[in-house]
């Protein structure tokens, strides 16, 4: 892979500092526990437990978050409590799976 292609990558799945800091609080400075609902924001990227998949909130219709995959695709609705925050290194190696997906001709 091409160094521009990789700085494409990196831009197109990693958010601004500031977000990042923003989510490392979120997910890694704190448990998230039962008691503890989590409550994501538009742009976060979340892990939609029931279906074992990650996505980026896209926004938010009655009780649930509507979510879309990391590499763009179709959307879905998952109930908040579904939901939990995905560090930013399994943000990036989703993003990362998805862009090799792709590169082989494959759906994911």
């Amino acid at each position: 892979m091409a160094e521009a292609d990789l700085d494409a990558l990196v831009r197109a799945y990693v958010p601004p500092p500031e977000e990042c800091a923003r989510q490392l609080c979120a997910c890694e400075g704190k448990r998230v526990t039962r008691m503890q609902q989590y409550a994501p924001a538009l742009g976060d990227t979340v892990e939609d437990t029931r279906r074992r998949a990650i996505g980026r909130v896209m926004g938010f219709v009655g009780p649930y978050v509507q979510l879309r995959p990391v590499d763009g695709g179709r959307e879905w609705d998952a109930r908040q409590e579904w939901l939990r925050p995905v560090s930013l290194t399994e943000a990036l190696s989703a993003g990362v799976a998805a862009a090799n997906a792709r590169s082989r001709g494959e759906r994911s």
